[in-house]
């Protein structure tokens, strides 16, 4: 009996714990040097006594005339990425729909698709790789602006809850404002760095121009505000107010599509970072810093912050992984990122109009379930060394 738990264990501990790590590093890893594994421009290049490297001079910006015109240069010697194409390549409407092992012949070389083709001729690889990279970006940015939400707002509700913090009309009518207008040009895409700070500016303001002093103000109470967001974002079906908002606006783009998940995922961050500082809050140390004469942002700071921050990784991580789901469910209804923009759920999405493409189906949905489940599988390990 020992022998086979000796023999199992081994095999079930590398299945449940390094497998998953070793799949989100492959992922990672593709998305951060995409470019240099699928591009349709060499990654060295050598013309005469002259050498250039066409894509790290995309990347910085400092393209030169071979790194421009390498289509039209006949090199003497090039080394070309795993995938030659990119996932902005021109369409090729000769070859769509070629299975796995399909070649193409381009510059008077031979070029093989190893997954095949979508329905305007693109490589389905390179767009699997620049896919992950997009994949990530959302799930990411959208758990960071969920985060930022979230925590800020279950702070804010369990430490001051519905007591001692008033607020002028004027200022709370201009915050409303100032945040609807910067959420429309984030969704929307432009100029979203502006926007972003302007949000912030007016979380600062939120919380430096409160008083106690509850005269000509308006009572913000806080804790009771929150809940009942909570309680709103929580009861309509995410997928269903994505559909509604994304409605409204013209094919958000990739950082729009990240900050409408975003904007329905901060309820966890917010619950989770109430309870806590509820729990918290009545603890021996936050009183000796309140007594000791510390300020309230001190005491968020330095007592409650670090006491929260390990589980909220846990929120983090999950949250990722539901925010992908969503970003391909998006995307495989056509209505996510814009046309031009391939990600996993796109891809997905082509196979509805030719279902013999089975090619277009298999590896984005492959893909998808992988990096789920691993993510999945990652967050439930860190779940368990947090409790």
């Amino acid at each position: 009996m020992k022998e086979e738990q000796n023999h199992v264990n081994p095999i079930f501990d590398f299945v449940t714990r390094w497998l998953p790590i070793s799949v989100l590093a492959i992922f990672f890893v593709t998305a951060l040097f995409a470019d240099f594994l699928a591009n349709d421009k060499p990654i060295y290049a050598k013309v005469g006594d002259n050498t250039y490297w066409p894509v790290w001079e995309s990347i910085i910006g400092a393209e030169n005339d071979m790194s421009l015109n390498w289509r039209i240069t006949d090199p003497d010697f090039a080394i070309y990425p795993m995938f030659p194409f990119s996932d902005h390549s021109s369409p090729n409407l000769s070859i769509r729909y070629k299975g796995p092992g399909t070649t193409s012949e381009r510059n008077g070389r031979q070029f093989t698709h190893w997954l095949g083709t979508d329905r305007l001729g693109r490589d389905v690889a390179a767009n699997m790789i620049h896919g992950c990279r997009k994949s990530l970006l959302v799930g990411f940015l959208a758990m960071i602006l969920a985060a930022v939400i979230g925590i800020t707002l279950g702070i804010v509700a369990g430490y001051w809850g519905d007591h001692k913090r008033y607020i002028h009309p004027m200022m709370a009518i201009l915050i409303l404002f100032l945040t609807a207008h910067a959420l429309f040009l984030l969704i929307n895409g432009l100029a979203y760095g502006l926007p972003l700070l302007l949000l912030f500016l007016v979380l600062f303001a939120l919380l430096q121009f409160t008083s106690s002093d509850h005269t000509g103000r308006w009572p913000l109470l806080l804790d009771s505000v929150t809940l009942r967001l909570i309680e709103v974002f929580n009861s309509v079906p995410g997928l269903l107010l994505l559909l509604v908002v994304g409605s409204m606006f013209s094919r958000p783009s990739l950082v729009g599509v990240a900050v409408l998940i975003g904007l329905l995922r901060w309820t966890r961050f917010a619950r989770f970072c109430r309870g806590e500082v509820l729990k918290a809050k009545e603890g021996e140390f936050i009183t000796a810093a309140q007594v000791a004469g510390q300020s309230d942002a001190s005491v968020i700071w330095r007592y409650l912050l670090p006491e929260i921050v390990g589980p909220l990784v846990v929120v983090f991580v999950f949250g990722v992984a539901s925010a992908i789901i969503l970003e391909s469910t998006l995307s495989f209804l056509g209505i996510g990122v814009p046309v031009e923009q391939i990600t996993w759920g796109s891809l997905l999405g082509q196979a509805k109009y030719n279902l013999n493409a089975w090619w277009l189906a298999v590896f984005p949905g492959l893909a998808i379930f992988l990096l789920i489940v691993s993510l999945n599988y990652f967050g439930d390990q860190m779940r368990r060394k947090a409790g």
